[in-house]
C-alpha cells in the first residue's frame, strides 16, 4: 500500500482522531501546568504533579502489552479517550478549594490514560504501513504532534484569558469524547485492520507479564542503546516542562500562559516542518555511514541546543525562533525513534513501545522532582536550565562516543585472525 493511498483514503480518519485527541491533550497539559503553579504558588508542587503525571503513564504504558491481549488496539484507544474525558469532568464538577486535592489525583489518572493512547496508537502503525514507508509516517505522525502543539499553545494563551477554567476543561473533556467517538466509528468501518505488534505470542510461550526476565534481556540487546539515548531525553526535557511556565509567568504576570503557549505553538510549528526535513536529513546521514541510533542521538543534541536558546534568549523573538528549531529537531528525533522500534522484529512491537514509553517516563518523572526542587530554590530559571542542557548534551555526548569504541572494537575482532601454525 502506497503512503498516498494510506493517508488519502481510510487512514484519514485514524489520524483525524488522534489529531482531535492531540489538540485535547495539550491544551490539557498546559492549562493544568500554569493552573497548579497559579494554585500552590511554588515550582516545587509543580514538579510533583507532573512526577505524579509521568507515573501514571509509566502505569499506562504498562497495561497495553496486557490490555492487548484481550482488546484490539483500537478498542483500547477508545477507553483511553473516554478515560480522559472523565478524569477532566472531575475538575468541571468540582469547587475550587477541592482541587488542591483533586490536582494530585487527576495527574496521575490523565498520565494513565495518555500513556495508553500513546502506546497504543503507536502501536498500530505498522499494522497500515510496510517497513520502507514508516519513516515517513511516523514523520506524519511527529508533524501532527506539531499542529496540535501550535493550535494548543495559542488556543492556551488565548482561552486563558478569554475563558473561566471550568470551562476550558469542559471543553478538554468534550474534545476528548469527540476523539473517542472518531475511533468508535474508525473501528466499525474498518473491520479488516489487525491490530498488535509483532505476531501473537503462543500460549505458553510468554506468559501472562510482558515484561518477563526473557523480554528485558531481548529489549536491552536490541535496543539497549537507543533506551540509554531516549532516557536521557526525557531527564534533560523535564528542564523545560517545568521551566516554561515559571518563565512564562515572570514574562507577564497578568497572563502567565501568554509566553509558553506561544513558545509551545511555534515549537509545534517546527515540528510541522519537520515533515519535509526530516526523511531527507536521515537519508543523507545514512548515506555517510550512520546508523539510526547515532542519527537519533545527532538530533537529540541539536533539540537540546535549540531549547537551551530558548531560556538564553532576550528578547521574544529570538525566543519563539530557538523555539521553532527544537520543535523541528524534536519531531526528527521521534521519527528516527519510533521508527527504529517498529522494525525490531526480536520483541513485539506493542511490547517494545511499552517499555519504552515506561522507561522515558520514569526519567522524565526523576528529571522533574529534580527539576521542580531546584527552580524552587534557584532565583534564576535561565541558570538552572542552562545547566540541565548542558550536563544532557555531554552525557549524550558520552553515549555515542562509548557506543563508537565499542562498534571498533568488535569490527577489530570480527576481523583479526589468529596465524596459522
Amino acid at each position: 500500500m502506497s503512503m498516498t493511498r494510506l493517508v488519502s483514503s481510510k487512514m484519514l480518519l485514524w489520524l483525524s482522531a488522534k489529531q482531535i485527541s492531540d489538540i485535547s491533550a495539550f491544551l490539557t497539559s498546559i492549562i493544568l501546568n500554569v493552573y497548579a503553579l497559579a494554585l500552590f504558588g511554588n515550582p516545587a508542587f509543580l514538579g510533583i504533579l507532573l512526577a505524579l503525571r509521568m507515573s501514571g503513564s509509566i502505569i499506562g504504558a504498562y497495561l497495553v502489552p496486557v490490555l492487548s491481549r484481550r482488546l484490539s488496539l483500537s478498542t483500547i484507544l477508545v477507553l483511553a479517550e473516554f478515560g480522559s474525558a472523565l478524569t477532566m469532568l472531575v475538575l468541571v464538577v468540582s469547587s475550587t478549594e477541592a482541587h488542591r486535592v483533586l490536582l494530585l489525583l487527576v495527574a496521575p489518572c490523565i498520565g494513565i490514560f495518555h500513556g495508553i493512547f500513546h502506546v497504543a496508537l503507536y502501536s498500530q502503525v505498522h499494522s497500515f504501513v510496510e517497513r520502507e514507508n514508516q519513516h515517513r509516517m511516523n514523520s506524519v505522525l511527529a508533524s501532527m504532534d506539531g499542529i496540535a502543539v501550535v493550535v494548543g499553545g495559542i488556543a492556551s494563551s488565548i482561552l486563558y484569558q478569554l475563558m473561566p477554567l471550568r470551562m476550558i476543561f469542559l471543553l478538554d473533556a468534550m474534545t476528548f469524547v469527540v476523539a473517542a467517538l472518531v475511533f468508535v466509528f474508525f473501528r466499525r468501518t474498518l473491520p479488516a485492520v489487525q491490530d498488535g505488534g509483532a505476531a501473537r505470542p503462543a500460549p505458553g510461550k510468554t506468559g501472562r507479564f510482558p515484561f518477563s526476565g526473557q523480554v528485558v534481556r531481548a529489549i536491552l540487546a536490541t535496543a539497549g542503546f537507543l533506551f540509554a539515548a531516549r532516557f536521557m531525553e526525557a531527564f534533560g526535557s523535564s528542564a523545560h516542562n517545568v521551566g516554561f511556565p515559571i518563565i512564562s509567568a515572570h514574562f507577564d504576570p497578568a497572563n502567565p500562559a501568554f509566553l509558553v503557549g506561544w513558545i509551545m505553538a511555534l515549537w509545534g510549528a517546527g515540528k510541522v516542518v519537520a515533515t519535509l526535513a526530516t526523511t531527507p536529513m536521515i537519508r543523507r546521514m545514512q548515506g555517510v555511514g550512520l546508523q539510526s541510533d547515532m542519527i537519533f542521538v545527532v538530533f537529540l543534541v541539536l533539540t537540546f541546543g535549540f531549547f537551551l536558546g530558548v531560556f538564553r534568549s532576550e528578547g521574544f523573538w529570538m525566543c519563539l525562533a530557538f523555539a521553532f528549531m527544537a520543535g523541528l529537531f524534536d519531531a526528527s528525533t521521534e521519527t528516527v525513534y519510533y521508527s527504529a522500534l517498529q522494525s525490531n522484529t526480536k520483541v513485539r512491537t506493542d511490547t517494545l513501545i511499552g517499555a519504552s514509553y515506561s522507561l522515558e517516563r520514569v526519567g522524565m518523572g526523576a528529571g522533574i522532582l529534580l527539576a521542580g526542587y531546584a527552580y524552587s530554590v534557584i532565583e534564576a530559571p535561565r541558570d538552572v536550565a542552562t545547566g540541565a542542557y548542558i550536563g544532557a548534551i555531554l552525557i549524550c555526548c558520552a553515549l555515542a562516543l562509548a557506543k563508537s569504541v565499542r562498534v571498533v572494537r568488535r569490527a577489530a575482532r570480527s576481523s583479526y585472525t589468529e596465524p596459522k601454525a
